[in-house]
């Protein structure tokens, strides 16, 4: 039965197809690992599901389906090998034959074994629903990796592989530069401080003790202009500071005591921050 129709292919080319309901081209896809990756000297399969304009499922019928696939050059540059088909439901472009293996589901299944490592295109052409000859279907043509199979493992695709060994790169990178800092880290608390080093110390150091002199000096004006405004109801000036230091240091200890009460000052604050030597 599939004799027939692969022959019918041959002969008449693929079947033109009018109706709404028939296989749509652009809505026919194809599945299975062969279309993209393999292994060389292994069978690599995969199917083609047709499907009509509204993207409803349509049962597949070999005749009309052309699919084609041949090995790239090494350089990946398409040479379009020509076609025959065979007896035995197979399609031979050059060395590469592809076989028709079953049309259950619905589906047609196909299968090639690649006869060489690098990469295969396949092409899978349907009628166009304009009569005017062949379309590929959705994805089509595709290119299929086939490696040697020296050093993979069965059942591990290529993407894996490629995927473990960027993994491995960037942990190496990562480990690298743990390490790396770890060693600067441990170098640098060994050397010396250099002069620039504690020359930048010290003058953090007098930066430091000017802003503490820089907030003493301004709680003292502060304190001075509170007393100066509650003795003479003037404000303070600046050239005045000294002047009122004076005033005040010369008042005897209770005429002090009792100022500072009137005008609502802590006496042991006025003394810790301006006159420390007074009791």
């Amino acid at each position: 039965h599939h004799h027939g129709k692969m022959k019918a292919m041959s002969q008449r080319g693929a079947t033109v197809a009018v109706s709404p309901k028939a296989p749509f081209p652009s809505n026919s896809i194809a599945a299975g690992e062969g279309i993209h990756e393999g292994i060389l000297g292994k069978p690599c399969s995969f199917q083609v599901i047709t499907r009509d304009m509204f993207g409803d499922a349509h049962a597949c019928e070999p005749s009309s389906l052309v699919v084609n696939v041949w090995h790239l050059s090494p350089l990946n540059i398409e040479e379009r090998q020509p076609c025959k088909f065979s007896q035995d439901n197979c399609n031979t472009c050059g060395g590469t034959s592809v076989c028709l293996t079953s049309t259950d589901n619905g589906a047609c299944s196909f299968a090639y074994t690649p006869s060489h490592a690098g990469f295969y295109r396949i092409e899978i052409l349907m009628p166009s629903p304009k009569g005017d000859g062949l379309m590929n279907i959705q994805g089509s043509p595709f290119n299929a990796h086939i490696e040697d199979g020296y050093w993979f493992l069965p059942g591990i695709s290529f993407s894996t592989y490629l995927l473990l060994f960027f993994l491995a790169i960037l942990g190496a990178v990562a480990i690298l530069a743990i390490v790396f800092n770890a060693a600067w880290l441990r170098w640098k608390r060994h050397q010396p401080s250099s002069e620039y080093e504690n020359e930048m110390l010290r003058l953090q150091a007098i930066e430091s003790e000017l802003e503490e002199t820089r907030i003493v000096r301004q709680q003292r004006q502060a304190l001075l202009s509170d007393i100066h405004q509650g003795v003479t109801g003037d404000d303070l000036d600046s050239d005045e500071e000294d002047l009122s230091v004076g005033v005040f240091t010369d008042l005897k200890h209770q005429e002090t005591d009792d100022l500072l009460r009137g005008i609502g000052i802590d006496r042991a604050a006025l003394a810790d921050l301006l006159l420390p030597g007074m009791e």
